[in-house]
């Protein structure tokens, strides 16, 4: 158990440096409240997601989700609302700054 409690704590430790290198969205604390809480007001910024039909399996529905997100991440998409109306305008990239889970 030692030995395989060093591993599961060293993963951790890997973990938890990487994911607080990750981009986060820019915030300002607008005011601090009891036990820690903060309310916070946030910077625009872009999300990326997909929705669609239940797949009869996880790994298809993973792997479909992927390829939506990972094409409209790489420019295979459309404008949408207001901005569709300018049929000419080419579709978007948007930068990948954190990885895919």
């Amino acid at each position: 158990i030692g030995f395989l409690g060093s591993v599961r704590d060293g993963f951790g430790i890997y973990a938890w440096h990487v994911a607080n290198r990750l981009e986060k969205p820019k915030y300002t604390v607008v005011q601090r409240l009891a036990r820690g809480v903060e309310v916070r007001e946030y910077e625009a910024y872009n999300v990326a997601e997909i929705t669609f039909k239940r797949p009869d399996t996880m790994k298809a529905g993973t792997a479909k989700g992927f390829r939506g997100v990972a094409g409209y991440i790489f420019g295979k998409n459309r404008a949408r609302g207001r901005r569709a109306v300018a049929l000419s305008e080419p579709s978007e990239k948007m930068a990948m700054t954190a990885p895919v889970r």
